[in-house]
This record gives C-alpha cells, sequence and structure tokens, in this order.
C-alpha cells in the first residue's frame, strides 16, 4: 500500500495499471487510520530528501514494522541500521528498492 496523496499520485496508479499490478499495490490516499493499518506492513518506506524527526517511523518502531529511511534529518535517529530497519543514501532508488526488497 502507498499512503498519502501528491503531485506523483496519477503517475503512480497509471504505472500500477500499465503493470499490471493493481491486483497487489493499493493506494488508499490520505487515511485516518494508519495505527490500524500499520500493524500489516511488512515494511515503511520513507523515501525524504529532506526530513525532521518522522512521526510515522515512530509509529512504525512502536508497531513492530521495519523501517527502509534515507538517511537524512533525524530518520537515523528513529531507525537503528540492520537492527529496526535499514537506512540508505537519499537520492539512490536502487538502493532503496534494494533495502525494501531484503
Amino acid at each position: 500500500a502507498v499512503f498519502g496523496e501528491g503531485a506523483e499520485r496519477s503517475a503512480l496508479e497509471e504505472r500500477v495499471d500499465r503493470l499490471g499490478l493493481g491486483d497487489r499495490v493499493v493506494l488508499p490516499g490520505h487515511t485516518k487510520e494508519l495505527d490500524r493499518l500499520l500493524p500489516w506492513a511488512e515494511c515503511l518506506a520513507i523515501p525524504s530528501h529532506t526530513e525532521g524527526l518522522p512521526n510515522v517511523a515512530l509509529e512504525a518502531a512502536a508497531a513492530g514494522v521495519p523501517v527502509v529511511a534515507t538517511d537524512v534529518g533525524g530518520n537515523a535517529e528513529v531507525v537503528r541500521d540492520c537492527v529496526t530497519g535499514l537506512i540508505v543514501p537519499p537520492a539512490d532508488p536502487g538502493r532503496l528498492a534494494a533495502a525494501v526488497r531484503h
């Protein structure tokens, strides 16, 4: 599932459709039920280029969900690399994807 809204949503919807992934990828948009849904996630990706201290990373930790996050802002303060998740360099989609697959 990809939660949230943004300028790239329609492009993401088109890509999911074009790749035939509609039965595997859910795009629920913005939700106030993240606390109920997050525990079902296999991991949480935070691909930020800039960041403060992301609340969602704290929420994922509380739910026992590993986090894959870029090494910006407070991400490395919340995610213990190779313990509670993985930290990857920013602006490196290949490394981010590999960490999510891992």
